[in-house]
């Protein structure tokens, strides 16, 4: 009886520990999902995303909002150049001001994106060399280049930019974009539209072949059309979408003409409350489509600009609720216009104040805008939305 009763109390023993050491694993142990390896470095425990808005935009089903008023289509776009311009720095030996402007668009695009507005990001090689240097991801991005970042994550555009120096032409950059794994999109982010001998409207017909690597890029929309160092060039403002004729027809439709142009307008909020203006004087014909770009250098971006920007976008919000403006990147405003409107051609020129300079990037200095409170001069959004007592 006794022997019996030391092997119970053994196997009691031996129960009790397996039964405490399952407990152990069962709380202790991490299961190792499908994607996780077992090689994996230690992580930093700290959150690495940010929070992040997808910014979806819902094309209207009518060429009107519910009023019946001809709906206007508002993009955001921002440039960076290359070092001819005098701006801008060659970012590959400047990684302080690479890092500051990467952080300053990423801020920019997720402000843009929590609104639900859009945003096509305009870039040069520069920048992009930049970005192969420096861009292994951050926090603001989700751990994602900038471009991933933008494209993936806020639903955002991504369009070459190309002044098509120091070697580097549209195709070029096009190629730079790709190597972030997003694909480019066909839209030309800036051409020279007049003089007509120095339009490169049909050099723009055909797919452009890279000079510096092997990949070919077929532009599919115009935009921004100007003249060079965008002098005596308000006369090309125009809002709408057409297929211009040729280099000495810009502003004349051609059904047969092989490239969509999207106007950009006076790119500022004083071109957008001109044509709010029009759209409630009745004077936008319904059925055609209306545009307008508000245009940002991404060099003056900073937490200010931004802040200001973010204050403008918010003056709109009943204008956005009513349907009377839809934000819109230009891929998604030639969409509009070849689904919903039948492509018909539609050209409004600007006939507001003319200047002889639009400024380096062919937009307003930054004190035309929500920056030019005190200027003496009250501004046609200022009346509109009250916005600086000082001036109006």
């Amino acid at each position: 009886m006794k022997k019996t009763s030391l092997a119970v109390g053994i196997l009691v023993g031996l129960l009790a520990i397996t039964v405490l050491w399952l407990v152990r694993m069962n709380t202790s142990v991490v299961p190792v999902s499908p994607t996780t390896s077992l090689e994996t470095e230690p992580q930093d425990t700290a959150d690495t995303t940010a929070t992040t808005t997808v910014s979806e935009t819902t094309i209207p089903t009518s060429t009107t909002n519910k009023d019946g008023l001809p709906v206007i289509y508002v993009s955001i776009v921002s440039h960076n150049e290359d070092m001819l311009s005098g701006q801008y720095p060659d970012f590959t030996k400047d990684q302080a001001e690479f890092e500051r402007q990467r952080e300053a668009v990423a801020s920019f695009a997720a402000m843009l994106a929590e609104h639900q507005a859009k945003y096509d990001f305009q870039t040069e090689w520069n920048f992009l060399l930049g970005m192969q240097k420096y861009d292994r991801g951050t926090t603001s991005t989700n751990g994602k280049n900038l471009i991933a970042y933008l494209s993936e994550d806020l639903g955002m555009s991504v369009d070459p930019h190309s002044h098509e120096k120091l070697g580097y032409n549209y195709a070029d950059v096009a190629y730079l974009i790709s190597t972030f794994g997003v694909e480019p999109t066909g839209v030309v982010g800036g051409m020279i539209a007049a003089p007509a001998e120095d339009s490169i409207l049909e050099y723009l017909w055909k797919p452009i072949e890279a000079n510096k690597y092997d990949y070919t890029w077929t532009p599919e929309i115009g935009w921004g059309g100007g003249t060079g160092l965008h002098i005596n060039e308000t006369s090309l403002w125009t809002s709408g979408v057409w297929r211009a004729k040729d280099n000495e027809h810009y502003q004349e439709h051609d059904v047969g003409a092989p490239l969509p142009i999207v106007g950009r307008y006076n790119s500022s909020w004083e071109g957008l409350d001109d044509l709010l203006e029009k759209q409630a004087n009745g004077e936008l014909a319904a059925g055609n489509i209306y545009t307008i770009t508000i245009m940002q250098n991404q060099t003056w971006l900073t937490d200010q600009t931004i802040a200001e920007f973010e204050t403008q976008l918010k003056t709109y919000a009943d204008e956005t609720a009513d349907g009377r403006i839809v934000w819109a990147t230009l891929p998604e405003v030639y969409e509009a216009w070849h689904t919903l409107y039948q492509e018909v051609p539609s050209i409004l020129i600007w006939e507001g104040e003319t200047a002889t300079s639009s400024g380096a990037e062919g937009i307003p200095s930054p004190k035309t805008g929500s920056n030019s409170c005190g200027n003496g001069v009250c501004e046609l959004f200022e009346r509109k939305k009250g916005l600086c007592a000082e001036d109006c």
